[in-house]
């Protein structure tokens, strides 16, 4: 693309120098122009050249953190968790577990974007009342009592929060953007870089009103589609047991167009089926 602008301005600078000036000066003065031309455009490209590069050790040095969450996730499932009896123990041992793969995920996309990047896992459960326990419930009671739960935070996000939202919830229903990833097993994360913009229903709007903390987000679903439960096309819907839809991975920042999907949905996406994996096998099955 530089090479063509750069063909054009040359050719540019011939037919002016030959319409409006004498032979000499335009001779002269199309060298010169062309010796700008060049350094503009040699400078253009060093800065290219420079950006992608910082950009590649960017996404290299973040990839070093995700290889760290990952490890986290392995050698945590190789160390015996506490006995099912003390459940509070337990659970702690899996959120600490969490909490460290958070932390290398929101440092990582920190490094990759150039500013403060907040990390979030929130699970999904599904509460159904006390009439509907015990009997096989089709996919629109999942969906109706479906929660979305609030289950960690990376651990400076945690500290800066005043309210400990730890363990809220909001119906899967009234948020757009983990019901659509619920709805379509075809669809494997949501971006915006422009969330003020959003007209989405969204986690607690009468919470935050137009004052969002973030203002770009990217989503993970945490899932394992099980085969042969949906055509060739996706033509079925997957249900959400068939899904087996564990929760959501999310990754914010106050700043605007933070995000690349082309390039920052692998991060998250490795992340989120680690997650996977490690919460399938040490959560209880419901």
């Amino acid at each position: 693309m530089i090479v063509s602008i750069g063909n054009s301005l040359f050719a540019a600078a011939g037919v002016i120098a030959h319409l409006f000036l004498t032979d000499t000066q335009g001779r002269e003065f199309f060298q010169l122009l062309s010796l700008v031309l060049v350094s503009v455009c040699s400078l253009a490209v060093a800065v290219g050249v420079y950006v992608r590069t910082q950009k590649r050790e960017r996404y290299a040095r973040a990839f070093e953190l995700v290889h760290l969450a990952v490890h986290a996730i392995r050698d945590e499932l190789q160390r015996t968790l506490p006995d099912g009896d003390d459940e509070d123990a337990r659970n702690q041992s899996i959120k600490d577990c969490v909490e460290a793969v958070l932390n290398c995920l929101s440092i990582g996309f920190s490094m990759i974007t150039g500013g403060r990047c907040r990390a979030t896992l929130k699970t999904l459960e599904v509460d159904v009342p006390q009439e509907l326990k015990g009997k096989t419930l089709d996919d629109g009671d999942l969906a109706k009592y479906g929660k979305v739960v609030t289950f960690c935070r990376d651990p400076i996000t945690s500290q800066l929060i005043a309210e400990n939202d730890l363990g809220s919830s909001i119906d899967l229903q009234e948020n757009d953007r983990f019901f659509d990833l619920y709805k379509s097993s075809r669809t494997r994360f949501w971006i915006n870089n422009d969330v003020k913009l959003d007209n989405s229903r969204r986690t607690k709007p009468e919470k935050y009103g137009s004052c969002l903390p973030y203002s770009s987000q990217m989503i993970w679903p945490i899932r394992h589609t099980r085969k042969g439960k949906a055509d060739a096309n996706h033509a079925k819907r997957v249900t959400l047991k068939e899904q087996d839809l564990i929760g959501f991975l999310i990754v914010d920042s106050p700043e605007k167009n933070c995000f690349n999907k082309l390039f920052d949905f692998d991060v998250g996406a490795i992340v989120a089926d680690a997650l996977y994996i490690y919460l399938d096998s040490v959560q209880p099955k419901k």
